[in-house]
């Protein structure tokens, strides 16, 4: 049964007791016996130890484990040891009552009912419940997690001395819990530095169904992967497996002939079926077996010398002096034990059979007592008689420091007000003392520092199997020491500790890599995916990354979203570009406030003030609109770059063309000696300009319309890790107003090619012609290398120095000559010719020449 559905049972098996029953000491469980070895005393411990054997279908079968009644007289002597030494707990007497649990949780569950907490005093009117102070046991995981997730609720300590799963040191779900070893984790360390001593890197795994196969298969897979051992097979038994799934199983195995070590985490029931086929398919010699703690079980299974040979995790336990004498003392008569007569059928192979008469010599009845057994499988008190201690001492200090008028024995004492759940709890994780099996110390999660030895199944079946040491492990350090002399691995496997195991399965593949497996299980070839793609189902193919992402960096499993790029004000060109633009703010700025400051100035009155104004409100614009393309791209932003790049343009060239028409219709007319042309004043020429510019207003807001800005990502590249947000710029809504300003710079330049070579050394159209000229060759070159570039932040540096290049270009080749004509050539030395519209300006050796309109 799984941790889990166990737990649902507790659970369910908690709510009916708390919903049934007002008073718990009033509970019996049905088609359960309450037999219990009671001793008396001022504070009780509770002990629960399997007898029997598990059964599926009942709470407990009829089958005694060999060493089962044994372990029962553990609690006797080792409580009276402590009630001898006048040091501990002086004037207070220890009590335990021992429980079967039958290595069944559900049975150890419902044993545990009996400590349940009761309003009476001591034992209950049918003798059932029991008030103690803690719990010692259960052996096995599964049946601690039932027992302390129950007793838990009522703040009972519970402390086993051999419980290994990893689930136990959840304190949020077993606040309660303590044990005498360390959690499974530290097993599967020790057990994988033993394979890694011999240089194994290909071995198998199997484990039991539940928390301790489980949890430590979960370890032993994580230490093989980042140890580079191959697990060539990795299968988990379940309880109700037979014979035919065995076969399955070890076939599995065998498959993999570089792979005879096999790594075990099983429980008995397991090992029995597991050992047993082997055995009885003489395959014996096949394998090697590296276990965890539960290898000690295979004495009473009757396979042992299936394990010969097998190192396994053993923990410090042993015989405590003077065990084995109080065990052969004590008589059947009269014993307060009900399970003493059954270790007389184990030492004497006697039985109590009625049948039998009392002086046969099948009948235990002869023997007064255990001296004379011979051949006597002995269990390891050790552990079991530390936890009595650690509970001794602890309650020790507990009443030494709250109350310690307890140890007083003249008067009425109330040890539940003082030893509480809590308190006690808290006592024994503080605790340090020399025991029986070690030097016992906890950690915070109540777990105990312990010290692995590392064992080896030894001996034949003529003269019996022992457990011998060959080294050990220490948690603290994380240490193995192995003593390879010592070892003995049996039969045909006794040259394995000089053998060298090769691995013929590949090392883990690197990142961006997948595996292409081969006939071997366990063993594949890497294959490098390409730079755009991620290894999918579990490092076995490479899938593209979609588009905008690319494979993350750490393990090229996950694909990850490209940070868009774009020309930043920040950038090294964003900064270039930045520092432009400011310039010609600055210089256009400057020229306008000299138009307003110089206005009275003949040669700025004769040169269309307002239109010149106009074309430099259309450079700083178009300086600013620059700006927008080193800028995060939004909608705002993308219809300023759009609609302002043609818009500016616009500005600059419509003036431009209204002069340079202008100018060609008045020195056309003169020539003819006709009368002055119509149009030619300020308004009109404004009003003109007006016209063309809102030409172009009107055509962008119809654009606008039609394709609203607008941004989108690019991935230009495919095979590179570079995504662009731009903005979504339609040939269609580009082409138009693109159209219409060279329809208008054209034009300019053929009224400036026109009037180029005009009377009076009239230089302004040279000027105007010279910069449209200009303009007209820059825009040959940048426009078919914007359509073609591929990255947008080049289209947008290309339309950036476009304005840019467009406003320099009309402040120098328009501006600055009269600039500098307002500041360095006086006015007397300006002429204007008849009709007023022009002027000349000569400059002798120490000033120029400047003509304007």
């Amino acid at each position: 049964m799984g941790i889990s559905v166990g737990i649902t049972y507790a659970i369910i098996i908690n709510l009916t007791l708390l919903l049934r029953h007002e008073t718990l000491s009033e509970l019996t469980v049905p088609g359960l016996d309450n037999k219990a070895y009671v001793k008396d005393g001022d504070i009780l411990i509770g002990y629960l130890i399997h007898v029997y054997r598990y059964s599926r279908s009942e709470f407990c079968s009829n089958v005694v484990r060999p060493t089962g009644a044994q372990n029962t007289e553990i609690a006797g002597f080792i409580v009276d040891r402590i009630n001898e030494d006048e040091t501990l707990l002086p004037n207070i007497t220890l009590g335990f009552v021992v429980f079967d649990d039958c290595q069944k949780d559900l049975t150890a569950l419902a044993r545990s009912i009996y400590f349940v907490p009761s309003t009476k005093k001591g034992q209950t009117s049918d003798g059932n419940h029991y008030k103690v102070a803690g719990i010692v046991g259960p052996i096995y995981s599964r049946q601690s997690v039932m027992v302390s997730s129950f007793l838990g609720l009522f703040n009972i300590p519970v402390l086993s001395p051999l419980s290994t799963s990893d689930e136990l040191s959840d304190k949020s779900r077993f606040p309660f819990f303590m044990r005498l070893v360390s959690p499974d984790t530290f097993q599967a360390v020790a057990v994988v530095s033993i394979v890694e001593h011999f240089r194994w890197s290909y071995v198998s795994l199997l484990y039991s169904e539940g928390s301790y196969g489980e949890n430590a298969a979960k370890h032993i897979e994580r230490l093989t992967r980042s140890r580079d051992i191959c697990l060539a097979v990795s299968k988990r038994l379940s309880s109700d497996y037979d014979d035919a799934d065995m076969a399955r199983i070890v076939s599995g195995i065998r498959a993999n002939k570089d792979a005879p070590v096999v790594i075990l985490f099983l429980e008995c029931a397991d090992f029995r079926k597991l050992f047993g086929y082997v055995r009885k398919n003489n395959l014996t010699s096949h394998f090697v077996w590296i276990s965890g703690d539960t290898m000690p079980c295979l004495e009473t299974l009757d396979v042992e010398e299936v394990g010969l040979g097998a190192l396994f995790i053993a923990h410090q336990n042993g015989m405590v002096p003077g065990y084995e004498a109080y065990v052969r003392s004590l008589s059947w008569k009269d014993s307060p034990n009900p399970w003493r007569p059954l270790m007389y059928e184990d030492f004497y192979h006697c039985t109590w059979s009625n049948s039998i008469r009392g002086d046969d010599e099948k009948s235990c009845a002869r023997y007064d007592n255990l001296e004379n057994a011979t051949n006597v499988t002995w269990t390891e008190p050790a552990k079991i008689s530390d936890c009595f201690m650690v509970y001794a001492k602890a309650i020790h200090n507990l009443i030494s420091d709250h109350c310690p008028e307890l140890f007083a024995s003249n008067r009425s004492r109330n040890f539940s007000a003082c030893i509480t759940g809590s308190r006690l709890i808290s006592y024994m994780k503080n605790l340090s003392l020399d025991g029986y099996s070690g030097r016992i110390t906890f950690d915070s999660k109540g777990d105990m520092h312990d010290k692995y030895e590392i064992r080896q199944v030894r001996g034949s079946l003529r003269d019996g199997f022992y457990h011998y040491p060959v080294g050990d492990w220490e948690r603290t350090t994380n240490l193995l020491f192995l003593n390879r002399t010592r070892l003995d691995w049996g039969g045909k496997k006794k040259n394995l500790s000089r053998m060298k195991i090769q691995s013929i399965c590949s090392r883990p593949c690197k990142v961006g890599q997948y595996y292409q497996r081969k006939e071997v299980h366990c063993c594949w070839e890497c294959i490098t995916c390409r730079d755009n793609e991620v290894t999918v189902r579990n490092m076995t193919d490479c899938q593209p990354c979609p588009d905008f992402t690319w494979p993350d960096n750490d393990t090229k499993t996950k694909c990850e979203p490209i940070t868009p790029y774009y020309l930043k004000g920040t950038d090294s060109t964003g900064l270039t570009l930045l520092s432009l633009e400011i310039l010609g703010v600055l210089i256009a700025a400057s020229i306008v406030v000299i138009y307003i400051v110089k206005h009275n100035n003949k040669l700025i009155k004769a040169t269309s003030k307002e239109l010149s104004i106009l074309i430099l409100i259309g450079c700083m614009l178009a300086c600013f609109v620059a700006m927008f393309f080193i800028t995060y791209p939004d909608n705002v932003s993308c219809l300023l770059r759009q609609s302002g790049f043609h818009l500016v343009v616009c500005i600059v060239y419509s003036p431009l063309l209204t002069k340079t028409s202008r100018v060609y219709r008045i020195f056309s007319s003169g020539k003819k000696g006709i009368s002055r042309p119509k149009f030619i004043s300020s308004k009109a020429q404004v009003f003109l300009t007006t016209a063309m510019i809102l030409i172009q207003v009107i055509v962008l807001t119809a654009l606008e319309q039609l394709f609203p800005s607008s941004t989108i990502r690019l991935m230009p590249f495919p095979y590179e890790p570079y995504v662009e947000i731009t903005c979504s710029l339609r040939f269609e809504s580009f082409l138009p107003p693109l159209s219409y300003n060279l329809l208008l710079i054209f034009v300019c330049a053929v009224f400036g090619f026109l009037t180029k070579s005009l009377p009076e050394n009239f230089n302004d159209s040279r000027y105007i012609f010279v910069s449209i000229s200009t303009t007209l060759f820059m825009w040959s070159l940048f426009l078919p290398t914007y359509f073609t570039t591929l990255r947008s932040d080049h289209k947008a540096i290309l339309l950036s120095v476009c304005l840019l290049l467009n406003t320099f270009i009309t402040l120098l080749c328009q501006f600055f000559p009269k600039v500098y004509a307002v500041f360095f050539v006086s006015e007397e030395s300006i002429k204007f010719n008849n009709s007023g519209t022009t002027t000349s300006i000569r400059i002798t050796p120490s000033c120029a020449t400047i003509s304007g309109t």
